[in-house]
């Protein structure tokens, strides 16, 4: 079960995650985590994470892809990042709790049940 704050619902941190992600899906999740219940827009994180590039900027669609690679291994911890309604580059990313975390899948080759006999 995760842990939220009391006071404004924001999930509290686990570290067990941050071990797990690459070292870009450890950057937005950390900036994603920090923005608390306020959250980030994705503007911000694309201004903070490509700021070093000499082009400017990588395509927004990219934090999406990268958010989409992230959620299978987060809900096995029970977080999700979710964004509003509005998308683009306004929408308001945060991290949130759910319930109940979902199992890593089976490994290739076995069977959630027994075979019948």
């Amino acid at each position: 079960m995760i842990e939220t704050c009391p006071c404004c619902g924001h999930p509290l941190p686990i570290e067990g995650v941050k071990k797990h992600l690459t070292p870009m899906q450890l950057r937005l999740f950390e900036m994603v985590e920090a923005a608390g219940a306020a959250g980030i827009t994705r503007r911000a994180l694309m201004e903070r994470t490509y700021c070093n590039r000499p082009d400017g900027a990588e395509n927004p669609n990219v934090l999406n892809v990268r958010k989409f690679q992230m959620a299978r291994f987060l809900r096995r911890y029970g977080l999700a990042i979710v964004s509003d309604r509005r998308g683009g580059q306004g929408a308001i990313w945060r991290l949130q709790a759910i319930s109940p975390p979902v199992p890593p899948p089976l490994p290739i080759g076995t069977r959630a049940f027994p075979a019948r006999g």
